[in-house]
């Protein structure tokens, strides 16, 4: 589908903006597509900053998902065969489905298997990310990506918390009211073989990647 950016919108207006899109376009839950967005515009700083701060021109990280080395290179000829301007968002959206659909399978894979909102900004950062010091257990900014995610989440679903109350509260009553998140949570409990604490923690994360290679 046509991606419908709000050039001059909030992070929670233009993150939610493509939430919606890949959700159409890739077939995913609201909370797999924002896993998705919450990494790239923590990366990005919410798509605002495309080349990796300290670096020259040329070298480091551009676009959304600061790509670089094969895939940089890859990225910046995508954008001369379609003609695009590589810091519009055409540009950095068209060539995400593109990896997505080819070289990067794999990540959206592994998205489409998690359950929640935390599992699927784990995941993505994991598998399609991988920033320098990520483990099975640990991925680098992980709350950060989160917090990215739940703004999109929110932007995507229409809901605009108040100026004056934290993001935190309007976004845990919006996610309240979603039947599948409490039913998925207990089918993850069960196949992970994990008491529910109430935290995604080392523990969660390691589970799942587990039990998400034996799906391989």
């Amino acid at each position: 589908m046509p991606l419908n950016y709000p050039h001059n919108g909030t992070w929670e207006e233009r993150g939610g903006a493509v939430v919606n899109a890949l959700i159409a376009d890739l077939h995913l839950l609201a909370f797999q597509a924002a896993g998705i967005v919450g990494n790239l515009g923590f990366e990005s700083n919410g798509f605002q900053t495309l080349h990796e701060v300290g670096q020259s021109e040329g070298r480091g990280g551009y676009g959304w998902a600061q790509w670089t080395a094969d895939r940089r290179e890859q990225f910046f000829a995508w954008c001369t065969t379609y003609k695009y301007d590589w810091k519009s968002p055409d540009a950095n959206y068209s060539f995400l489905l593109h990896e997505l659909r080819t070289s990067q399978g794999h990540a959206l894979e592994q998205v489409k298997k998690t359950t929640s909102l935390e599992a699927a900004v784990f995941t993505f950062g994991y598998w399609f990310e991988r920033p320098g010091g990520t483990t099975e257990d640990h991925l680098p900014g992980y709350e950060g990506r989160l917090k990215y995610a739940q703004r999109a989440l929110t932007g995507a679903s229409g809901i605009t918390p108040p100026v004056d109350e934290p993001i935190q509260p309007a976004l845990d009553n919006m996610l309240q009211v979603v039947a599948i998140f409490n039913a998925t949570a207990k089918l993850l409990q069960s196949m992970l073989g994990l008491e529910a604490d109430g935290d995604w923690g080392p523990e969660s994360r390691k589970a799942l990647l587990e039990y998400l290679r034996s799906q391989q």
